[in-house]
Order: structure tokens, then sequence, then C-alpha cells
């Protein structure tokens, strides 16, 4: 049995082609009120009538050729086997007559399907031709709207022709200026994605990129270039089988032009002023009836409109007497019940007439189906990485904003979801990813919402933040903090460094076999860490406008003056010379690492130096004879630092060099002492001078406050930090002259 599309209502029957008539009967006894599309199969037709309440048209067939006539409310697509007719509503009669058509055969076919969103869920035709939407109509598609070149394996097609698209409560018009349309991602790195259905999160759904995007005053053109995938070659196999492809673009609306209506009755019309192109798609259904299809992603109304050859003539508003006579009771509780809604909405809206119960229908149903988003749960290995962890979306999310700011930056795979994505489209992915509409929602709106509600949109902005101060914070380090010990602190409470005695030596062991107890020394210096910080903030004007510099110069700033806060720390130790443990300074005669009168730095007071750090002596007395590594030296001090450790072909064995390649030279300018030097063992081999961060948080931390005393977001910069000498018997010192 053929089926005819709406199923609900179809249950045809053909009558024998002999026959005088043919009738087209609903299973329910009486004709939906509703918009049917029908496709109609033509096989060897000669001539066929269709008589429908005395509208006519008349279809003929000469290999494949098109020739017809119409009349209101009734629409044809000629091709080689079909044609698609389009019954509008009300009709009102008990049947649909055919004429008989010569030696041949006619099967109504299911005309439409369910229009499958990336967002959103599944959103079903019907729904929209439920709503009396007047946009959905059968319409022309340009001429030359889409054509393939094989050579090139390009694609050259209309994706907007500038059509009015009736929204949920509003009119949409895109602006014609060019200067309105911000295309700058088409030349961009990353580039304008050609996708299949809008699917951004599945790289298996690129079938290829955007070459070009040309805006017209009549239309809006793109240039795609198509890849090698499976799904691409089918695409390219229906274009070469003369299978229409529909071609979409999903956008984002930074800045509308309101125009208010101007009767009663009428809807407002928003025309977007400032429109961000994201990506192009090959779909099923549309919006844009010149370009096949015209989508928007979650945050716009998915209303979608088949497009055909030819445009009929829209149908005569139905006056509220006829309205009100034709949608009854019957009709409304048909509609209740076929979309599964309660009594409670048909109590609240029964009272509405035709066109306002179906927009609330509409409603609840685009309000039902954003409560029920889903989104691509990506495993990109184990412990939680996948985006259904707000951290490791959050810290994507980030990376892909930070490598706006530093495009040597390398993405990781995670974060090429979100690239070039700007701030206010990741604060829409925020919201969107928490289950909050962003319908409608302006520019700034995404980001207030994004900053005051429950999304991820701070750690986001947090995590671009960090990456940025870190950048600057990681660069190459001072000389004293190579000569330093980097370690950790469990808490803020003294940290205590003990310090054993060199092991007692052994002893003969008596013919009773009787082994000495042995005894260790210890002693202990200690030091301990504080917090530091700063505030900052980046204005939510910042954020609307994208501005990345706000991300960019603050951040790197509080980066350098928390690594210059740590190098000057440390510069202060060396130079402060506090009394350790034992109440004597750390540079002293009787630590054994202090010159008995100052020298510049040459050969013979460097091996001074060396003996007396070999001659160091332990807690017990005991001989540890620390290997010098370092020649830590002022700025002032570094060309006779080199002069003295530089290589030299001796004439003789009393002019070699016996630093050269054994102490490396490391400058300090931040030592204020210009004559004094030191030498300085391997920290890695005995403590010395030694810092540490907290247990967990190495370098500075950033915490994120979005408040009301502040438009926008606050960042503290917390650092905790500390360091001081453990041991004075690494290090040596020359006051020089």
């Amino acid at each position: 049995m053929p089926t005819c599309w709406p199923p609900r209502v179809w249950l045809p029957t053909w009558t024998s082609p002999s026959s005088s008539a043919g009738t087209l009967r609903s299973s329910s006894g009486h004709i939906s009120r509703e918009m049917t599309i029908l496709q109609i199969s033509i096989a060897d037709i000669a001539t066929c009538r269709l008589s429908l309440r005395g509208q006519w048209a008349k279809i003929s067939k000469s290999n494949c050729s098109k020739s017809w006539r119409t009349r209101p409310n009734t629409a044809f697509q000629a091709g080689s086997r079909s044609i698609a007719v389009r019954l509008r509503k009300p009709f009102g009669l008990g049947s649909r007559s055919w004429s008989s058509c010569h030696g041949s055969t006619a099967t109504a076919r299911k005309g439409l399907q369910s229009v499958e969103r990336p967002h959103g869920g599944a959103m079903m035709l019907q729904r929209a031709i439920d709503a009396n939407q007047s946009d959905l109509m059968v319409r022309r598609a340009p001429a030359g709207g889409l054509s393939w070149d094989e050579e090139t394996r390009t694609l050259d097609a209309v994706v907007s022709t500038f059509a009015d698209v009736r929204r949920y409560g509003y009119i949409e018009r895109l602006s014609r200026e060019a200067s309105n349309w911000d295309l700058t991602r088409v030349g961009s790195p990353a580039g304008v994605p050609f996708l299949a259905g809008h699917n951004m999160f599945n790289p298996g759904a690129k079938l290829g990129r955007v070459l070009a995007v040309t805006v017209g005053p009549q239309n809006v053109r793109a240039k795609i270039k198509l890849g090698d995938s499976q799904a691409a070659k089918q695409l390219v196999r229906d274009l070469v089988a003369g299978v229409g492809v529909a071609i979409s673009f999903g956008y984002e609306v930074g800045e509308w032009e309101r125009i208010p209506p101007a009767n009663a009755g009428e809807r407002e019309v928003r025309i977007a002023r400032q429109i961000h192109l994201y990506e192009v798609s090959a779909v099923s259904v549309a919006a844009d009836p010149g370009a096949h299809v015209r989508s928007k992603e979650t945050s716009m109304d998915p209303d979608e409109i088949e497009t055909a050859t030819i445009e009929a003539p829209p149908p005569a508003t139905p006056t509220r007497e006829q309205e009100t006579r034709t949608f009854g009771e019957t009709e409304r509780r048909a509609l209740v019940q076929r979309y599964g809604l309660t009594n409670k909405f048909y109590n609240r809206h029964k009272d509405k007439d035709e066109g306002p119960f179906k927009e609330a229908i509409l409603d609840h149903l685009a309000k039902r189906s954003e409560e029920h988003m889903t989104f691509p749960h990506v495993e990109v290995g184990g412990g939680g990485a996948s985006f259904d962890n707000p951290e490791f979306r959050a810290a994507a999310m980030g990376e892909a904003l930070y490598q706006r700011i530093a495009p040597s930056h390398s993405l990781s795979d995670p974060a090429r979801e979100f690239a070039r994505l700007t701030v206010p489209e990741l604060a829409r992915q925020c919201l969107a990813f928490g289950g909050h509409s962003t319908r409608g929602l302006s520019t700034a709106e995404l980001v207030t919402r994004g900053l005051h509600t429950t999304s991820d949109f701070p750690l986001v902005l947090a995590d671009t933040v960090n990456r940025t101060l870190r950048a600057a914070y990681d660069v190459p380090t001072s000389g004293v903090r190579m000569v330093a010990r980097q370690t950790t602190a469990r808490d803020f409470r003294k940290k205590t460094k003990l310090q054993l005695s060199g092991g007692p030596s052994l002893e003969k062991v008596n013919e009773h076999g009787e082994f000495k107890h042995g005894t260790f020394n210890e002693s202990g210096e200690s030091y301990k860490i504080d917090t530091f910080g700063k505030i900052f903030g980046i204005t939510r004007q910042a954020l609307v406008n994208d501005d990345l510099a706000a991300f960019d110069r603050v951040p790197r700033e509080m980066g350098r003056a928390a690594l210059a806060f740590e190098n000057n720390f440390l510069a202060d130790l060396v130079k402060a010379n506090a009394a350790m443990s034992d109440g004597k300074a750390l540079f002293h005669a009787d630590h054994g690492n202090l010159a008995a009168s100052g020298a510049v730095v040459s050969v013979t007071t460097l091996t001074v130096a060396r003996q007396a750090m070999r001659k160091q002596t332990g807690l017990q007395g005991e001989l540890i004879s620390v290997p010098p590594k370092y020649l830590l030296v002022p700025a002032e001090l570094e060309t006779i630092g080199e002069q003295v450790l530089a290589s030299i072909a001796a004439a003789k064995v009393d002019d070699v060099n016996p630093f050269s390649g054994r102490l490396e030279l490391i400058v300090e300018p931040r030592f204020t002492d210009a004559t004094r030097w030191y030498v300085v063992a391997d920290p890695g081999v005995i403590d010395g001078l030694e810092y540490a961060y907290l247990e967990g948080d190495p370098g500075p931390q950033i915490d994120t406050e979005a408040g009301f005393d502040v438009d926008g977001v606050r960042f503290r910069v917390r650092l905790d930090f500390g360091g001081g000498f453990v041991d004075w018997r690494s290090w040596y010192s020359n006051p020089g002259e």
C-alpha cells in the first residue's frame, strides 16, 4: 500500500487508470486541514489532470521536459520521474479527485523526512506546518544556485538570498551590506569547515572547507573544496546523479536592529547587523528558500523550509470567523494528543485561535527539546578525560582561546573542537553544555549569563588567563635561581631542614664479635612560605568585544611580576647575609666560607675559594669536600669572569687555566654589590639556597570571581612562596675589591 505524508492523516488508495476518476481518501473519513505534501511518481504519462475544488493543473511529460499550468494553492515540481504536489489548508472536502491518466499509475509517496539537528534533538517539519508558518512554501531555487567542478573538486553554492525568515515572535532579516558580515574565519588558519548536518563535534562529519565567501547585493555565495572522505565522495555521487543537495550555514548574530510592527497582529522585524560565520553544511532542509537551507546554532530557532522548483502564490489570509469555524476543540485536542502534551497545557491555551494555539505548541516543544539537549561524549584517555567533565571541558576551551592570543601554540585534540571561537561564542557553548537556553540571546547577554550562571565560562576565562600568565612566568630564569633548589611545603608552618652529620667511622670488631653503637649529630635551618598576590579585572565590555588584548597584556604583566618577585626574593636572601641557626651570619669566617680579605676574581682567588670548599667539614668535624660548580658574579664582573674561565692555548704548564671548563659562569644583575662574587656547589648534590611553593600549587595560581561590584570578571593572582638557606657549606663569598 503506498503511503503519503503525514502518516497520521493518509492511507490513500488509487483506482484503476481505466476508470473515470481515482479517489484519495483519509483514514479518518475527513480531509486534513493541514498542508500536505505529496510525492507522485510519473511513468510514461502523456497528460494528467488534478481536480481539487475547481482548482486544476495540467502536467505534460515528454522526454523529461517540464511544462505546467497552475492555479493558487497547488504547486508542482517536475522531474524525470516525479512531481511534488503541495495541497494547502484548509480544504474542507470529503474527497480529492484524480482524473484518468493514460496508461499509467501514480503512487503517493513520503514527501519529507524528520530533520535531525546537531543540537536540541529531532525537529519534525510537521511542527512548522502546524504553526501555519507562511514561509513554509515550495519556492524556486535561484538559477545557478549549485554547481560542481569535478576537476578542482569545488562546489559553488548560494548559501543565502537574504530571504526573511519567520522566527518565534519575530521576522529575521539578514543585512545585505558586506561590511556587516564577519568572514575573517574564512581566511584564518583554522578556516570555515564544510560539515555534514552542522555536526561540529564529530571530526568524521567534515566534508571539506570553504575557500571563499562573497556577499553580493542579491545573495551570499560560497566556494567549497570537498575532501576525500567517504561522506564527501557520497556527496559527489549524489551531485552527479542529480540528487539535490541543500546548503546551510551556521552563524551568530552579534547585533540586532529592531523594527516594531506597524500594525496590530504583525511581528517585529529584526535585522542582523553583525553576522559571524562559523561553518557551512550540507543538510536536508532549510529556512532560506533561495539557498535551499539556512540554519543557525542552538541559539537560533530551528525553523526549516522545504525547497522546490516552483513558488506558489500565498493563499488568502483566512478571516477570524473562518479560523474559528475550522479550528475547534477537536482539532486542538488532536494536536495536544499528537505531541504528547498534558491536559494542563490544553486548559491553559484552549481559548486561543488556531495561530496562537499552534505557536504555543511550538514554544513548548522547543523548550522541551532544549531541556533534553545532548552533547557528544568524547573520550580522550582515562581519568574523566571527556567533555562530560567540566574541568576537562573548560581546559579545552581555555586552550582554544589562548591559541588565538598565541598563534604559535599547538592545540591539543580536545581544544581543536573549539578552535577560533570568540569569547561570546565560548560563553554560548558553556551555557549550552550547562543546559541553559541561548535562543535569541545577544552577544552581551551571552557574556552576562555566562558569568552569572552555573556555567563553565568563568573557568574557561581563568584557564586562558592562567596560560597567558604562565607563558610570561616560565621564561629563562635569573642567575640566583639557577644555583637554588626547588622544593614544596605541605603547609604554611615553618619548614625545617634537618642535617645529619656524616656517619661515624667504622671500628674493628673485637674477638667476642661485639659491635659498638654509632651516633649521628643533627642540626636544622628553617623557613616558611607566605602568600603574595594581586587582583585585576577584565571588563564585560572587553568580553563582549572579544578583546584579546585583555587576556594578553595584563595577565602577561602579572606573570612577569610574579617571576620578578621570586627572583628578587632569592637575590635578597643572598645579599642579606642573614644569621643561621648557630647565630652567625651566613658568610662567616667560622663557617669557612668567607675570604679573609677581598680580592678581584682570578685564578689565584678561585684557587683559595676551591680549597676552602674542599676542606669543609660536617657536624662532627668530618671532611665532606664540597666540589664547586658555579662562579656567581654581578653584572659588573661578567667580563672578568669570562676572561678568568676562558680556555687558553698555553705555551707552558704554568699558563694553563685550571678552571676552564670546570666552573660555569652565572651572572645575577640583581646583586647591588659590584665587587662581591661567589663560588657555589651544585644544589642537587649538597643543600644550600632553597625555595618552596605550597604543595600542588607551583608558581602563581588564578582565582576567579564574577561579582556585581565589578562589571565583568575579576582574577586574583595568588603566589604561595618562600625560601631560605638550609646550609652554608655549599657557598663561598669574596667581598672583592
